[in-house]
């Protein structure tokens, strides 16, 4: 008789709408977790690989590749790395990121430096941003959304 795969008990998600892409984010179901939902940890964390955080950290993860916080992960800290996935929790500061995602259901509490943020809809970015250009320089402000004095 052949064996059952185990069965993941995976958070439910909205259906999507016929007409609508799938969004990035859910293809970072399948990526291995490196800090599992039992596994609160509290120190630095290096990774040079895409990692996803599914458990407690607090603390400081740098990565120099992608890093994905999971629907249950929370990280309290410092986070640096070239491209975030946030699904889950984050309150602290991101520094040095090319790319910040926040998926429908995910927290960003923090202060970030970036180049490029999206927040899905139903995901919450609360804090201060800096944002830059391709280049490293911080970008210009454009001639409409200019603050007035």
């Amino acid at each position: 008789m052949p064996r059952k795969p185990p069965t993941v008990n995976e958070p439910k998600r909205p259906p999507l709408r016929p007409d609508e892409p799938a969004p990035a984010f859910l293809g970072y179901q399948t990526l291995p977790s490196a800090l599992g939902t039992d596994s609160p940890i509290t120190g630095k964390l290096n990774f040079s690989a895409p990692t996803r955080i599914d458990g407690v950290l607090q603390g400081e993860v740098r990565a120099t590749d992608l890093l994905v916080i999971g629907e249950t992960g929370s990280v309290t800290g410092t986070l640096r790395a070239p491209r975030l996935v946030v699904l889950g929790l984050v309150r602290g500061e991101v520094k040095g990121a090319q790319r910040i995602e926040v998926g429908p259901r995910g927290r960003l509490y923090a202060t970030v430096e970036t180049e490029t943020l999206i927040v899905q809809d139903g995901g919450i970015f609360e804090g201060r941003c800096r944002m830059w250009g391709s280049g490293g320089e911080p970008r210009e402000p454009s001639s409409g959304s200019s603050p007035k004095t």
